[in-house]
């Protein structure tokens, strides 16, 4: 697996090779490009790494923490107070506070949440208030919002989708729609997202594009893939 991380002059590719890491599912770095962050679905754990002074990742001091069953996709919000991991196997969320310090994670109180029977793809909006899921079981996008002081997530509601195999999901640049790629039937589903309630609904006809596994758009900051 390799990493790029950003310095003054150019881009720097690490590779990790722990046995550890063998079956790594999804990656996501904080805000200040400091700490990577990388989900294992073959021991069901997040597990943080930081760069040290001579630009190699090393791992966090307390880390891995646990998460679902099968972990597929992760990203934190745009402050990076918050890490969410969504878990394909179990269908669920976990929520993990990230502690300004030392940027290790502590489980937020009720984690996991439950979202349905296969979350595979995980996004939130530009507010950091909502927090959606796709389900690629069920072909629909889970509406939670996101408690700002605790990170307690509350499902808001469900959004169905005609095309079938939700597989990632990205935010637009204005915060205003949620575009849904599908692996299965092919497309992107565009939702007009509320900003006032958290809630989806359906904004024009899916656009073909073939069987689609992963979406980024433009300067968005809330895209993520599953896998």
């Amino acid at each position: 697996m390799s990493v790029k991380g950003r310095t003054r002059k150019h881009c720097r590719t690490v590779k990790l090779t722990s046995n550890d890491l063998a079956h790594r599912s999804a990656i996501a770095v904080n805000p200040d490009s400091s700490v990577v962050y990388v989900t294992n679905a073959g021991t069901n754990t997040v597990q943080g790494f930081a760069w040290d002074a001579s630009g190699m990742l090393k791992p966090l001091s307390g880390s891995p923490s646990a998460t679902g069953t099968s972990p597929s996709a992760v990203i934190i919000d745009s402050v990076g107070k918050f890490l969410f991991v969504a878990n394909r196997g179990s269908g669920d969320v976990s929520a993990f506070a990230i502690d300004v310090k030392n940027e290790t994670l502590q489980e937020v109180t009720g984690s996991p949440f439950k979202t349905g029977k296969g979350a595979a793809a995980i996004a939130i909006d530009l507010t950091g208030s909502y927090l959606f899921v796709a389900d690629y079981q069920a072909n629909d996008i889970a509406s939670l919002q996101i408690d700002n002081e605790t990170g307690v997530l509350s499902l808001l509601g469900r959004t169905p989708l005609l095309s079938a195999g939700p597989s990632s999901l990205a935010v637009d640049p204005s915060g205003q729609y949620l575009h849904v790629t599908s692996d299965k039937a092919g497309g992107i589903t565009t939702l007009k997202l509320d900003v006032a309630t958290g809630t989806l609904v359906p904004a024009g006809e899916t656009a073909a594009t073939g069987k689609a596994s992963s979406i980024v758009l433009g300067s968005a900051t809330a895209t993520t893939q599953g896998s």
